[in-house]
């Protein structure tokens, strides 16, 4: 979330996010490993909070040499959050 607030809103979220900010420390640093999607992920991790972790990258998505896809099915699919 606060990085969230970072790249959307423009600096350090309020004071008001204080306790949310001090309950993520508490996990990562309680925390045996931490995963992230990217290294940019990871690096926002580590700019909002301040407590040292270990982590690793695991990319979303799959390596498609495992994957060989079949013929086209005409349908549309469409996800949003």
């Amino acid at each position: 979330m606060l990085s969230w607030w970072r790249a959307v809103k423009g600096g350090e979220a309020p004071v008001r996010f204080f306790a949310y900010r001090e309950a993520v420390n508490a996990g990562l640093a309680a925390a045996s490993a931490v995963v992230a999607p990217s290294h940019a992920m990871l690096a926002a991790l580590r700019r909002e909070y301040s407590t040292p972790f270990s982590a690793a990258v695991i990319p979303n998505g799959v390596d498609p040499k495992r994957y060989h896809s079949g013929p086209k099915c005409p349908r549309i699919l469409t996800a949003g959050r």
